[in-house]
């Protein structure tokens, strides 16, 4: 049986379900993955509801990626019309 290892996607999806957040310097220290911002595109892409927030750092300006529970709409809602 081959071995097929996860890819840059669902390793960072996996670490945001665990997690709830991401920033560059955790994806490259811990997944050696220099390109977040790309994974995160592509799983919005995707449908994940994925928030960014700028965050100010001491040197620097730095992107920390949320993920949002997904919103499910069921069928026992009524919408009427006042």
């Amino acid at each position: 049986m081959a071995y097929r290892s996860k890819g840059q996607k669902e390793t960072i999806l996996q670490h945001l379900i665990d997690n709830k957040t991401i920033t560059s310097w955790t994806a490259i220290t811990e997944y050696r993955i220099t390109r977040l911002s790309d994974v995160i595109l592509r799983l919005r892409r995707e449908g994940h509801n994925i928030a960014t927030k700028m965050v100010n750092g001491k040197n620097s300006t730095y992107a920390k990626y949320i993920y949002l529970e997904q919103v499910t709409i069921g069928d026992n809602y009524n919408l009427e019309l006042v």
